[in-house]
């Protein structure tokens, strides 16, 4: 077969370049299941798809079945069956190499050919460009690596710098120009985790993605509700040959890792549904900006107005220039605001803080914390030099989990609204409790959990949302549930108050007494 034979096999089928160029074959389908499988293709339903329908997967053999439709997918758009592809995928399936592979294909078989790539952020960019470019390029034939050109924005093919190659740019709201200015006779725009990149960016490039000669691709873990990726599965998705895989069924994706999402976040989460089911969030009250109310009404508890003994306390001075200061306080069962007052001096803030710690002795330095900013940092100050070295913390700073949280603050509300679904309870007036249900989240365009600031809150509520945030901060450290009592010791005689750990001989409470912990 002549050369330009077969690079004209190459440009209507990928599938055969990535065999001639890596030496990868698909995995092949067990025979039993070839008719199903042709259905699923047909009808474009690939959930009734498992992994023991094909052949085990071997790694430097194979591509993943995963990869494979999407390759079946990119042939019948080059040969002008569909025109737009958006896939739902997820983390640790090969994503990025699919992506990587499809570049080089692209730029290999199409003369003075384009590629505009597109994500989130730079550092997502960089992982594309930098990382799986190079060692895709790496792994090609001395004689066909030696035709791309790598540098940290561009992919060029050699001799043809200014018209040849594969460009990328962020896809931030506040760049909506991402795309645009690309042209070629043949072009490929294409957007990796999808989802997080800003409606602006496709409007703006909407001359390039209505090319008859442009093949659109865009990739994505279903991170967000809104904007072009999620629409492209919904309202939009007649304009889109749309692929939905599932990460239990990954050949590459390995139980423990499926377990351990079930383990820390629940069956029934939305974690669950984007990082292993590969499904969009649940849908809540969404406003213009795309933020959703964090509690729900019917999960919230409410605690009758009771002493209680706390043993974690939140300061927050001022409330970020604001007119009262605010010590927040929990136990493991409950919380809400122990004291307020009128704007005053850190040196008085601090005096009233060490009141109340005084009044409240299961509140400890390892279990008090303050907001190092501004005023707060000062009264953690003055709390040294009395002799209580409480706990400085910055509301914006890197959370525990950051792939989930965009900062600390996200994660404590979090934490929150996880003990307040099973068994925390809050104390309050009905006012104040309300300010909890006006809280909203979103998902960023990293996936992550944020909180709405505070300026906005406060354009929302008419005021600052103080009360609830020093409530929320109170979880800055993670919490148990409170242990159910051990029935195999003296359960039938005694009953342990879990706030001071003494026994209470159960014949000593009257029928109808009340439990001041319950």
């Amino acid at each position: 077969m002549a050369d330009i034979d077969l690079y004209m096999l190459y440009q209507k089928d990928i599938l055969l370049w990535i065999k001639d160029m890596y030496g990868l074959e698909p995995q092949r389908v067990l025979p039993e299941y070839q008719s199903l499988l042709e259905e699923c293709r047909a009808s474009g339903e690939y959930n009734p798809m498992r992994k023991y329908m094909f052949e085990p997967f071997r790694k430097g053999e194979h591509i993943t079945w995963h990869q494979h439709e999407t390759c079946l997918a990119i042939n019948r758009a080059v040969n002008g069956e569909i025109k737009k592809i958006s896939i739902r995928s997820g983390h640790w399936v090969g994503k990025s190499s699919t992506i990587a592979i499809v570049i080089l294909w692209f730029l290999f078989c199409n003369f003075q050919s384009v590629v505009g790539c597109t994500a989130p952020t730079s550092s997502q960019m960089n992982d594309v460009l930098r990382k799986e470019l190079s060692l895709w390029i790496n792994r090609l034939p001395d004689e066909v690596k030696k035709l791309y050109e790598r540098t940290n924005e561009y992919i060029r093919i050699s001799g043809f710098a200014e018209t040849w190659f594969a460009r990328a740019r962020t896809g931030k709201k506040e760049n909506p120009e991402a795309l645009a200015g690309l042209h070629a006779d043949d072009l490929m725009i294409l957007a990796d985790e999808a989802s997080g990149v800003a409606e602006e960016v496709f409007t703006t490039s909407e001359s390039a993605l209505t090319n008859e000669n442009t093949l659109f691709l865009m990739i994505s873990n279903p991170t967000r509700t809104e904007w072009y990726f999620y629409n492209s599965h919904n309202e939009l998705s007649y304009l889109f040959h749309c692929l939905h895989f599932n990460s239990e069924e990954s050949p590459i994706v390995s139980k423990k890792f499926v377990e351990s999402v079930i383990a820390k976040f629940g069956i029934d989460s939305d974690e669950y549904r984007v990082r292993v089911l590969w499904e969009f969030p649940r849908i809540g009250e969404m406003d213009d900006k795309g933020y959703m109310p964090l509690f729900e009404r019917g999960e919230v508890k409410f605690a009758p107005d009771i002493s209680f003994i706390p043993n974690t306390l939140w300061i927050d001075a001022w409330g970020e220039g604001k007119d009262k200061s605010i010590r927040c306080g929990r136990d493991s069962y409950v919380g809400w605001v122990l004291a307020e007052e009128k704007k005053s001096n850190e040196k008085t803030i601090a005096q009233k803080t060490l009141t109340l710690i005084t009044k409240y002795p299961r509140i400890t330095d390892k279990k008090t914390f303050y907001d190092n900013f501004g005023v707060g940092a000062n009264v953690g100050t003055e709390l040294a030099y009395i002799g209580y070295k409480a706990k400085w913390c910055n509301n914006g700073e890197k959370a525990d989990d950051p792939e989930r949280f965009a900062n600390k603050r996200a994660e404590c509300y979090w934490r929150l609204k996880e003990a307040v679904k099973l068994w925390f309870q809050i104390i309050g007036t009905e006012a104040e409790r309300e300010d909890l249900f006006k809280i909203k989240f979103k998902r960023n365009q990293r996936g992550q959990i944020q909180i709405m600031p505070k300026l906005e809150m406060k354009k929302l509520m008419g005021k600052s949302p103080d009360r609830p945030d020093a409530l929320a901060l109170t979880f800055r450290e993670t919490d148990r549930p409170p242990k159910k009592e051990n029935k195999s010791q003296n359960s039938e005689k005694y009953i342990i108050n879990p706030i001071t750990g003494e026994k209470i001989v159960k014949k000593h409470l009257s029928r109808n007494q009340r439990l001041p912990w319950l």
